[in-house]
C-alpha cells in the first residue's frame, strides 16, 4: 500500500470517527425527543441485539447531551468531539463557541482556557530517558 493511501484512509477515518460522534448524538436527541428518557436503555440493547456492537446506555446520554448543548452554536465541523465535551461542560457553552467562531481560537487553545477558568491547574511531566519537562 503506498504512503498516500495510507494518510488518506486514516484521515479518512479520523474524520468520520468524528463526525460518528456528533450524529449519533443527534440521533440520540431526536429518539429522545419522540420517546423520552427510557430510549437510552432500549437504544442501547437494539443496537446490540441487531448489530452485535455494544454501547452503553450511558455514552448514549452522553452524545445527546453534547449534542444538545453544541448544535445551535454554530461551530465549524473540523471541531473534535473532544472540544464539543468540554465547551459542553461550561454554563455558557455561547462564549466559547465565539471564540472560535468570531475571534480565530483553536479547539486546543478553548479547551485550555476553560481548563484555566475551572481552576486546573497544569501537570508537568518528564521524560524519564532524556530529562525534557513537558506541561499539559
Amino acid at each position: 500500500m503506498q504512503w498516500n493511501d495510507i494518510v488518506q484512509e486514516s484521515s479518512a477515518l479520523v474524520k468520520n470517527k468524528e463526525k460518528y460522534q456528533f450524529r449519533l448524538g443527534e440521533l440520540v436527541y431526536i429518539a429522545y425527543q419522540e420517546r423520552g428518557p427510557s430510549v437510552f436503555q432500549k437504544m442501547a440493547d437494539e443496537i446490540e441485539e441487531t448489530e452485535g456492537i455494544k454501547i452503553s446506555h450511558r455514552t448514549l446520554r452522553n452524545k445527546k447531551w453534547v449534542y444538545e448543548k453544541t448544535k445551535d452554536l454554530g461551530l465549524p465541523p473540523d471541531i473534535t468531539y473532544r472540544v464539543l465535551q468540554v465547551i459542553s461542560g461550561t454554563p455558557n457553552p455561547m462564549v466559547w463557541a465565539k471564540l472560535i467562531t468570531k475571534h480565530g481560537y483553536s479547539g486546543p487553545e478553548v479547551v485550555h482556557l476553560i481548563r484555566e477558568e475551572k481552576g486546573y491547574k497544569k501537570k508537568v511531566y518528564v521524560c524519564y530517558s532524556c530529562g525534557t519537562q513537558n506541561t499539559l
